[in-house]
């Protein structure tokens, strides 16, 4: 058995394998962990640029920002698991992680790079264009 559980996590992409241990520590479904990655990162944009409420849902809707986000995401997920080692209550842990992906002070601390921005905004451009051909 416990061979196979070394097969399966060594066949696994190292987000996947990091996500897993998030999970087991909050005794989160995989559907928890996702919906956590997304309602944050919304509610990030939302904080990190409230009066553009259309580069909101322009970002939003891209792969690139979403890519930044994660990437993020897991780095904090690292930092998490170093922390809440020593944590016994589920209920700490779950604050503790809920403190250290906090969508307003993330906003305070970590901002897309040009690099991101552009490429959000080249794919909306690309899907619009994309949109007005298919209308034609």
């Amino acid at each position: 058995m416990e061979s196979t559980i070394r097969h399966i996590s060594a066949s696994l992409a190292p987000e996947d394998v990091l996500k897993d241990r998030i999970c087991d520590m909050l005794l989160w479904s995989d559907l928890e962990y996702c919906e956590a990655i997304f309602e944050t990162g919304i509610a990030y944009l939302g904080y990190y640029i409230p009066a553009d409420p259309e580069g909101q849902e322009t970002l939003i809707r891209t792969k690139t920002f979403w890519k930044w986000w994660k990437n993020h995401w897991r780095q904090r997920d690292d930092a998490f698991l170093l922390k809440a080692r020593s944590v016994k209550k589920i209920e700490t842990r779950r604050m503790l992680y809920a403190d250290m992906h906090n969508a307003l002070v993330l906003a305070r601390a970590i901002y897309p790079t040009g690099v991101v921005l552009e490429m959000s905004y080249s794919e909306m451009i690309q899907n619009l264009i994309d949109q007005e051909i298919k209308t034609l």
